[in-house]
């Protein structure tokens, strides 16, 4: 009977003892951090789409966990075992990846992160900055840029953007800053001051607007670069909707029409 007990209570007392050689373990000598490596893309590499999917593997897929976010596009994820993620309608500028990795059951937490550019909108052309756009609640208003991307001695141009009139409100628009920082005037037309162009808009689903450059004392006659045209402003009462740029006309200052290259539909969302 006592050598029964004593089996019971060596039996007991080993299920107790912490299990000194696991890597897991972080009072272990063996143990090994937890750790990620971001797979694609590299570092700092240009991105010729809106779109980019990021992949990564951890030091133990049997135990690691990942948090992740793309800094000022999205909040943190939920802590999960996937070992990838697609963002979409990503504008033209360097990104941040940010990553985090623990053990299942642990408490320690482990940073990394990768840079890298998108480079998708492709000149001359028009395009949408930004190209996701975001509001926290129905009837917020949001602001819009139509951007000239990469032209050469641009004077006028014209242009229409279709929006779902049933998901956005069209009510307003102002110049944008790069023709003023160029030292160069802008008109707009028609004359969206007047209420009844605002409706006309809202009526037909699309913004058609008219555009130029005059010269002014600094000696420029035309605009080349990339910036910020003009700015749209919207209402927001959907959760989801998009707005895409149609029958762009760009003219330069000799009087050519310059051929302009596809641009991608930018969103805007309620989240």
């Amino acid at each position: 009977m006592r050598q029964k007990f004593f089996f019971i209570l060596i039996i007991f007392f080993s299920s107790c003892v912490r299990q000194l050689d696991n890597p897991l373990d972080p009072e272990s000598k063996f143990y090994v951090p937890p750790s990620v490596e971001i797979v694609n893309p590299q570092e700092g590499e240009i991105i010729n789409s809106t779109s980019v999917t990021i992949n990564w593997s951890g030091n133990r897929p049997d135990a690691n966990e990942f948090r992740y976010r793309l800094l000022n596009y999205s909040d943190w994820s939920n802590w999960t075992t996937s070992t990838g993620a697609t963002f979409d309608y990503l504008d033209d500028m360097e990104h941040t990846f940010e990553i985090e990795v623990k053990y299942r059951g642990q408490g320690e937490i482990r940073s990394f992160s990768r840079k890298f550019k998108i480079d998708g909108v492709r000149g001359p052309t028009l395009k949408f900055y930004k190209l996701r756009n975001v509001v926290s609640s129905a009837g917020q208003e949001i602001t819009v840029q139509v951007w000239v991307e990469e032209v050469n001695k641009f004077k006028s141009g014209s242009f229409k953007v279709y929006f779902d009139k049933n998901a956005v409100t069209f009510t307003g628009i102002e110049k944008g800053d790069f023709i003023r920082q160029k030292g160069l005037e802008q008109i707009i037309l028609p004359d969206f001051s007047l209420q009844r162009t605002i409706d006309d808009a809202n009526n037909k689903g699309y913004v058609e607007v008219f555009t130029g450059v005059l010269a002014t004392g600094s000696g420029a006659t035309s605009l080349s670069g990339s910036g910020d045209l003009v700015k749209l402003k919207f209402r927001v009462n959907a959760i989801r909707s998009y707005i895409e740029l149609r029958d762009i006309e760009l003219v330069d200052e000799d009087g050519n029409r310059i051929n302009v290259n596809p641009t991608p539909t930018a969103i805007i969302e309620i989240k």
